[in-house]
């Protein structure tokens, strides 16, 4: 688990899975893949992001990365109409933060969706599930869609390149790297 890494942005991440939500729908894409060398292993990573003091300053999701020998990568995003709110029941003590992947009017699992799909094709994931099993944002100015997939991207690439083996200098520069792209996900 890491805390309070550079410039007052506070990631947490842990390989253990935290939290695993009920959804309403599971948004799917397939993506035919070539058998590769590559591998990721079995993995499941929560980050839970929290810039304080700035608008869009609030992220939370889980993914899990399953490998198998098919010809396929799937990609799910678990998603919700209404979610429920849990006060402090988050790393940074938050009030106002809400359990679930939304997908209505801030669209956060089609932005999550669409981001992954490039991504994974862009890292040249091998095949198997990429499961995105949960999430949180904060109301009004506290998550939106480029945070959500921001975090998406930074996610992928820490999977990618295996967590374990990083430092914490090098995961900062990850998300250096990934914060600065420009949105893939237009709604």
């Amino acid at each position: 688990m890491i805390r309070n890494i550079k410039n007052h942005i506070n990631l947490m991440i842990s390989t253990s899975e935290k939290y695993e939500m009920l959804s309403d729908e599971i948004l799917h894409y397939n993506i035919y893949v070539n058998k590769s060398e590559k591998i990721i292993r079995n993995t499941s990573l929560q980050v839970e992001l929290y810039k304080p003091g700035n608008v869009n300053n609030y992220a939370y999701l889980v993914i899990e990365y399953t490998p198998n020998n098919s010809n396929n990568l799937g990609i799910q995003v678990k998603v919700n109409s209404q979610l429920s709110l849990n006060k402090k029941n988050n790393d940074f003590q938050l009030n106002d933060v809400f359990w679930g992947i939304l997908n209505g009017n801030d669209r956060f699992g089609d932005a999550i969706l669409a981001t992954a799909i490039t991504k994974a094709i862009e890292l040249n994931y091998p095949s198997g599930i990429l499961s995105f099993k949960s999430g949180a944002y904060r109301e009004d100015t506290g998550t939106s869609c480029a945070l959500m997939e921001k975090m998406t991207l930074f996610m992928l690439e820490l999977l990618d390149k295996n967590i374990d083996l990083l430092s914490d200098d090098e995961i900062v520069e990850i998300w250096r790297k990934e914060y600065r792209k420009t949105l893939i996900y237009k709604a």
